[in-house]
C-alpha cells in the first residue's frame, strides 16, 4: 500500500513537470429560444500550442461571426492597433483589432474590428498563428491548433453569413 502512495505520489509530481496539453473544441451548435426567435449560436476555440493564449470563434444567427482572443498576458496596450493572421498555407492577412486591459498589465481580450477577410478561412482552419501588432514589427506570437473545424463548416455557413 505504500508502495502505490510512494508511485502515485512521484506520478503526480512527474505530471506536473509535463507541460499543459492545449486544450480545443471544434465547433459546438447551441440554441438560445427567445421571445421571437430561436438564436441559433455555434462556438470554437483553441488555446495556444504554448503559452496563455485562447482563440475563440463565435457566429450566430442575431450577431454574426466574431473572433475574440484571449491573451492572458501583456501583448498589446489598449486601443486600437494591428494584428497579423497567418491562416493553415495562406498568406498573412493585416486586420486592425482593439485591445482591453482592466486593472492588470495583461492584455485581458483582444476583438478584430473587421474579420471578413478571415472568416471563410478560419471557419475550417487546421493552424492558425498570430502576431501581436503590425507586420514586420517586433511583437508577442501565438500559434494555435485546431480538431478538425472542416468538420463543423457546413453548418457554420448556414448558421451565419461569412466574408470572403
Amino acid at each position: 500500500m505504500k508502495t502505490r502512495s510512494v508511485l502515485l505520489a512521484a506520478l503526480a509530481a512527474l505530471a506536473a513537470t509535463l507541460p499543459a496539453a492545449a486544450a480545443r473544441q471544434d465547433w459546438v451548435t447551441n440554441h438560445q429560444p427567445t421571445r421571437f426567435e430561436d438564436i441559433v449560436q455555434m462556438s470554437a476555440f483553441a488555446d495556444a500550442d504554448e503559452g496563455p493564449d485562447r482563440l475563440s470563434l463565435y457566429c450566430d444567427t442575431s450577431n454574426r461571426f466574431r473572433i475574440i482572443i484571449f491573451p492572458n498576458r501583456y501583448v498589446l496596450s489598449e486601443g486600437v492597433t494591428s494584428i497579423v493572421f497567418k491562416i493553415d498555407d495562406r498568406k498573412p492577412i493585416v486586420m486592425q483589432a482593439n485591445a482591453f486591459k482592466e486593472n492588470s498589465d495583461d492584455t485581458d481580450v483582444v476583438v478584430p474590428i473587421n474579420t471578413d477577410p478571415v472568416e471563410r478561412a478560419i471557419i475550417g482552419a487546421k493552424k492558425v498563428s498570430l502576431h501581436y501588432g503590425p507586420p514586420g514589427e517586433p511583437a508577442a506570437e501565438a500559434s494555435f491548433t485546431f480538431g478538425n473545424l472542416a468538420a463543423g463548416q457546413a453548418d457554420v455557413l448556414k448558421v451565419c453569413p461569412v466574408g470572403r
